[in-house]
């Protein structure tokens, strides 16, 4: 039979914690009635991150953080208060699997047998145990006593989130589903994954470009999950998942608001069926350029780039670096009643009534040139402006300098370091030089940093060390009030909260044709632009800093 020691066994096997270590906080834990777990984390042998990570990974138990789970407080009053706090467990919902109902129990030692089974015979019935922090469980064990807690949560349970039917109201299904919106709306997050392990699911969310594990529920559960997001989003249901598959729906944070857009992807994996769940506000992939991170000076070249009513200005970036808010946000400060507006995206990023929104055909062996298809669908329109998302390939080169050549204004993002390599990425997809230089008026290359939270944020001390990185930049600094991140509940203990854009914006003088026509390397293209006024990546991260927004330690990638 398992006891409190299989989890100071498994710790020691690991290399985490010393045999001594093990003893001494054995012999705590039981003169004090405390968990093992509990003594080894008071005592800074081990971490509470670290106990779940072992936990996880070589027992195969899922990890939940309670406030944003969904819970059910008249089942976790099904256990005797003094029970729960003395084995940290806390009985979560019921629901139903193909072996039947069961109860989600967080216990903060998953590995003891003796207290599973007392809490099977209390509930009379099946239990699936997740992992939870000692901490954790204690807070939410006082929410969940405290009297004023029941009818907290019946007044957030009312506002919901999602359509639902007369059916669908009482199940843990539907509230499981909302929670973990309203968990996600909360913490700003832009995207939810739920993610099928071998024993259960997991859901974790995308928050300022990290990942934080969130919840956990069993296989069966997210089958019913995965059911209803497939009922929202119109894709159909009762097959399997054998390609990706894709759809969308909108929330409503508050009547107030603009609806959120929900795009849905389901991609086939070893272990079943991953939902991927991106989350768009309007207010924030559209806004006003000057609110977008831009420096005055660069505002001042972007806007003389923008004031040119044809040729091609590409937005480049790598992966999740705002290029499409950029997109989105220079169309917008170009649109007009006059102005006619296609956009050509593979997937549409946002449902916009003034653009004339289509999707990209794709290439296949038997389709011929798509291309040309896309072309003729688009010059059809007889457009002024037109917007091509993530150009990568050779027939989106084509079509897109043909349009800039025609006398249209061209916007278009694609995949590059930074501005004054971008002109590379069009040459290996066989741009003609000529064409591509001849038709260009800008160049924006966009990364995110996190922002510092207002809440938490301290002012600290530079030292020679990271002055020293700064090299030749360091002036800019010196003598300057910056701050640090610290850490606290309004940020979720990051010390950041949001995202905000570091550009470089990159004119296209004659010269600077010349240059790319003659295919220059992107050194003497860089020092071209320097000359012209061209802000670096790493000068316009120290304006942020100086400005208080972020933190030198974020900025350290353009170091």
């Amino acid at each position: 039979m398992y006891t409190k020691e299989n989890l100071g066994s498994l710790l020691l096997r690991a290399g985490a914690i010393t045999e001594e270590q093990l003893n001494e906080s054995l012999r705590i834990a039981e003169a004090e009635s405390k968990r093992l777990g509990e003594v080894l984390v008071q005592n800074g042998y081990v971490t509470e991150e670290r106990i779940h990570q072992f936990l996880g990974i070589q027992l195969g138990y899922p990890s939940i953080v309670l406030e944003r789970t969904y819970l059910d407080s008249a089942i976790a009053k099904k256990i005797p208060e003094k029970f729960a706090r003395r084995y940290g467990v806390i009985p979560l919902y019921r629901t139903e699997t193909a072996q039947g109902p069961v109860v989600v129990v967080a216990m903060a030692d998953p590995t003891n047998i003796k207290v599973k089974d007392e809490i099977q015979h209390a509930l009379e019935e099946n239990i699936f145990v997740a992992i939870a922090s000692p901490k954790d469980i204690d807070q939410t064990l006082d929410s969940i006593w405290n009297p004023d807690y029941s009818s907290a949560t019946t007044e957030s349970e009312q506002r919901n989130l999602l359509p639902v039917t007369e059916e669908e109201t009482k199940p843990a299904i539907a509230k499981i589903l909302e929670n973990i919106f309203k968990r996600a709306l909360e913490l700003r997050a832009n995207a939810i994954h739920i993610e099928p392990k071998n024993k259960y699911a997991g859901v974790r969310f995308k928050i300022d470009g990290s990942y934080h594990s969130i919840t956990s529920f069993p296989l069966d559960t997210y089958q019913a999950v995965l059911a209803r997001i497939k009922i929202l989003s119109k894709i159909r249901v009762g097959e399997s998942v054998i390609s990706v598959e894709e759809g969308r729906f909108h929330i409503r944070e508050d009547l107030a608001k603009p609806v959120i857009d929900v795009r849905v992807t389901i991609v086939p994996e070893v272990f079943g069926a991953k939902t991927i769940l991106r989350l768009t506000r309007r207010e924030e992939i559209i806004r006003p350029i000057e609110q977008i991170g831009f420096e005055p000076e660069q505002l001042g070249i972007l806007q003389t780039i923008l004031s040119n009513k044809s040729g091609l200005i590409l937005i480049s970036g790598r992966y999740d670096s705002g290029k499409t808010t950029l997109a989105y946000s220079l169309l917008s400060a170009v649109s007009s009643k006059s102005n006619m507006i296609v956009t050509v995206e593979d997937p549409t990023a946002y449902p916009i009534s003034s653009f004339n929104q289509i999707k990209k055909l794709i290439n296949s062996p038997d389709s011929g040139n798509v291309w040309e298809q896309t072309l003729r669908i688009v010059e059809s329109q007889d457009p002024n402006i037109v917007y091509m998302s993530n150009v990568d390939t050779k027939g989106e080169t084509a079509m897109m300098l043909r349009f800039a050549s025609t006398g249209r204004r061209v916007i278009a993002t694609l995949y590059a370091e930074d501005a004054p390599s971008t002109h590379w990425v069009p040459f290996r997809l066989g741009a003609d030089s000529y064409s591509l230089a001849w038709s260009y008026s800008g160049v924006i290359s966009t990364r995110l940093i996190r922002r510092l939270c207002d809440s938490c944020k301290e002012e600290t001390v530079i030292n020679e060390e990271v002055l020293a990185k700064l090299g030749s930049n360091k002036k800019m600094i010196a003598g300057k009030k910056i701050y640090s991140a610290t850490g606290c509940e309004v940020c979720n203990g990051t010390g950041y909260r949001g995202r905000i854009g570091v550009h470089e914006v990159m004119p296209i003088y004659d010269h600077t044709k010349e240059l790319i026509e003659s295919k220059a390397d992107s050194d003497r293209i860089r020092e071209s632009a320097k000359e012209s006024g061209m802000m670096s990546f790493k000068e316009a991260a120290i304006c942020k800093v100086i400005q208080g927004l972020t933190s030198l330690d974020e900025i350290e990638q353009f170091m």
